[in-house]
């Protein structure tokens, strides 16, 4: 997305800024959650081979699952304190928590970005990570989709930019279909409707839902294997319920299938379906007031078949070319817009809630300069004695939040002396702020005030 800035997206944002070569690295949810389910793949690996090795080699393995699952559990606890982060306001209760996950922590671990991230907020059920205490996880999409834009069933990436990248609607239908939203049927027609012709996803789409050629003429964009093969793995689970996601202690041996009809579909085949190592063709169609589903076997070994359907649970048990009958009377199918089945509403809730930035820590009594910068690590470079604030607007940051930290509210200067960085005041990736967050009315009334109070202002 930050290719995207300026040319398409200007300020307001809420994209973090990139620099790594000024160590601006933030600690990501997605980066730690990623890394907790390789934790749980692991330990699954280790225990897989602790059964097929000698007696020598058994207990070694084992100490490696123990020691994997160990770390997992240390980095759950410590990923879900630092994240988390609670609806201010709401009283949180055990069950019915809400909030969201922070999609980043600053460079330095100790603080949370709040603006919701579509690209990174709604991955974790898609990845198949089932993992979050509580109801967190579900809170997560309902709070994230509440905060984000929205046209219909699609959102944008964050809350005031409506460009989005190409999977982040296979995201929110994986997502939906995990919490039996009724805006599912919706948002898996909206994600048919983005593809092209070909049958494939563009890299990126503007707010009105049209693919990008290009942001800038340097930087042509084209379809990749990436936002195609999200978006198809996410209809598949929303259409069949299977993962094809490593979802870590679940039992391989055993097929679960949660069948839905797209839209006011009548029916719907898929044949060839793999899941692990095991072939199968299942079709599903409705006949007025029944719904009636096949499941042909075409491996060769017995498979344990769990078919979630309307509001029941099937167990069949499935030998080699062998195929099984489900026939359920019932007024609706579960994709159906009318079925009341549904435990979820999110877009009930959307544009009911507005995102605010966290408050900035304001410089303490006795500072003397505060130093805007987008590369917190040059403050050491500032010449004079004294305390130093240091503001590091490559967060996210409004100009109305920049200017209480010059003014104190009775109009005396905060500090001695306000630095501006070398080139901070460019529009770059450095930032994500372009000229109109710094010519902002109240931001230049409060600098012309801190001189007029007595403070300096200089610029590096």
């Amino acid at each position: 997305m930050g290719a995207l800035f300026p040319e398409e997206v200007g300020y307001p944002n809420e994209l973090i800024a990139h620099l790594p070569e000024k160590g601006r690295k933030a600690w990501s949810y997605e980066g730690t959650m990623l890394h907790l389910l390789c934790l749980h793949g692991l330990s699954d690996i280790a225990g897989v081979l602790s059964g097929r090795v000698g007696d020598e080699s058994k207990a070694t393995w084992e100490k490696r699952k123990i020691a994997y699952i160990e770390e997992a559990l240390e980095v759950g606890e410590k990923m879900e304190e630092k994240f988390w982060l609670p609806t201010p306001g709401i009283k949180q209760e055990p069950g019915k928590l809400r909030g969201h996950y922070a999609p980043a922590l600053t460079p330095d671990g100790e603080r949370a970005l709040t603006a919701p991230y579509a690209p990174v907020n709604l991955m974790p059920f898609w990845v198949g990570f089932l993992f979050s205490q509580g109801n967190r996880d579900t809170a997560n999409v309902k709070e994230t989709v509440a905060l984000l834009p929205h046209r219909g069933a699609r959102v944008g990436t964050t809350p005031s930019v409506g460009h989005f990248m190409g999977y982040t609607q296979g995201y929110l239908v994986a997502s939906l279909a995990q919490i039996e939203d009724r805006s599912l049927p919706a948002a898996t027609e909206e994600l048919l409707r983005l593809a092209s012709p070909s049958g494939g996803w563009a890299r990126l789409y503007g707010p009105d839902g049209k693919p990008l050629a290009a942001p800038g003429e340097a930087r042509p964009l084209r379809h990749r294997p990436w936002e195609s093969g999200v978006n198809l793995d996410a209809l598949l689970f929303a259409l069949t319920g299977i993962r094809y996601a490593a979802v870590p202690a679940f039992d391989p041996s055993t097929l679960r299938l949660n069948l839905r009809l797209p839209g006011q579909g009548i029916f719907l085949a898929v044949d060839g379906a793999k899941h692990d190592d095991r072939l199968f063709d299942f079709a599903i169609r409705r006949e007025g007031d029944r719904v009636k589903v096949r499941v042909l076997n075409r491996g060769t070994r017995r498979a344990d078949l769990a078919l979630s359907l309307l509001h029941n649970m099937y167990i069949r048990y499935l030998e080699p070319n062998r195929d099984v009958y489900v026939d359920e009377v019932a007024p609706g199918v579960r994709i159906n817009d009318e079925n009341p089945g549904y435990r979820e509403e999110v877009f009930a809730e959307a544009n009911r809630m507005k995102w605010m930035p966290a408050p900035l820590q304001l410089p303490k009594p006795g500072t003397d300069i505060l130093f805007v910068t987008y590369r917190p690590e040059a403050a050491r470079d500032i010449p004079g004695k004294g305390k130093v604030c240091t503001v590091d607007v490559g967060l996210p940051i409004t100009p109305h939040m920049l200017a209480q930290m010059f003014l104190a509210p009775d109009g005396r200067p905060r500090v001695r002396k306000v630095v501006f960085d070398t080139a901070v005041k460019l529009s770059s990736r450095r930032t994500m702020k372009n000229y109109s967050f710094w010519q902002d009315p109240k931001l230049r009334e409060a600098l012309e005030k801190f001189r007029g109070a007595g403070g300096t202002v200089e610029q590096r």
